[in-house]
């Protein structure tokens, strides 16, 4: 999956989980369940898969990158709660990021020790070939406007649920 979902997804559930303890891990977690659903990458996208990196998926990667720090910023930097947010969404990302580095990513890649770590990671992706790009953008957008939803909500998962749309200064709009 591109970094954006990752990024926002990793904020999302660190915001339902509350508690940096759980939060993080579960973060974690969520990057390898949303890499079981199917997508495309911007290297599929523009024939970078199969021949290393193009230039245009290169940009393509980094103007994602900068779409998500951007997004998470802007939903995370006003709230209360910006670090549990912040470590989420980093969390979130931090399998692609480790595995990008450079020196670093290739090692674990390689070494004895390691290697069932990446392979574990690529086997689990259900990447799409570019015909069906729909389905492989599609799954992308709707991960992320459910965590964009998610973190811009007032919504408890403790049992407390929605009791109006009644305004308040104190709560933004929602009485809980």
């Amino acid at each position: 999956m591109m970094v954006t979902p990752h990024l926002l997804a990793g904020a999302a559930v660190a915001k339902l989980a509350r508690r940096p303890a759980l939060a993080w891990p579960l973060a974690l977690a969520s990057h390898f369940v949303l890499d079981a659903i199917p997508h495309v990458h911007p290297a599929s996208l523009f024939d970078g898969a199969e021949t290393g990196l193009t230039d245009t998926a290169i940009v393509a990667g980094l103007l994602d990158v900068s779409l998500g720090v951007l997004l998470v910023a802007v939903l995370a930097l006003p709230r209360h709660d910006r670090k549990l947010l912040l470590g989420g969404a980093l969390c979130g990302f931090l399998p692609d990021l480790i595995d990008a580095l450079p020196g670093i990513g290739p090692w674990l890649r390689t070494s004895p020790g390691t290697s069932v770590i990446g392979a574990g990671h690529h086997g689990l992706q259900h990447l799409l070939p570019p015909p069906p790009v729909w389905l492989g953008i599609s799954t992308q957008i709707i991960v992320s406007v459910i965590a964009i939803w998610v973190v811009r909500h007032h919504w408890r998962p403790s049992g407390r649920q929605w009791k109006g749309k009644g305004r308040s200064a104190r709560n933004r709009g929602w009485q809980v």
